[in-house]
């Protein structure tokens, strides 16, 4: 399957029941740093709020799971940075 960009802003995560995988842009770099309280994911200059458990996941996932992705990201702040990452082009859907 090719990989499908996403054309149209996501404003929830329910288009992931319909997903086989997720993957980050090739051309992407992901990193995070964390402080005593969470963690931020850095990708291409831009910086979003994470919780550490989800941004280790993250970084050191190239191919994800719908399911296994949704059981880390479980809290409301970690499930509006993934559908921001979406949003912005990070993450593709297959």
């Amino acid at each position: 399957n090719d990989l499908i960009d996403n054309v149209s802003a996501h404003t929830n995560l329910d288009f992931l029941n319909t997903t086989h995988a997720i993957y980050y842009s090739m051309h992407a770099k992901f990193l995070f740093t964390k402080n005593e309280y969470n963690a931020f994911i850095f990708v291409d200059g831009n910086s979003y709020p994470s919780s550490l458990k989800f941004a280790q996941f993250l970084c050191n996932s190239y191919k994800m799971s719908p399911k296994d992705l949704m059981s880390i990201c479980a809290n409301p702040n970690d499930q509006e940075t993934l559908l921001n990452l979406f949003n912005d082009g990070y993450l593709f859907c297959e």
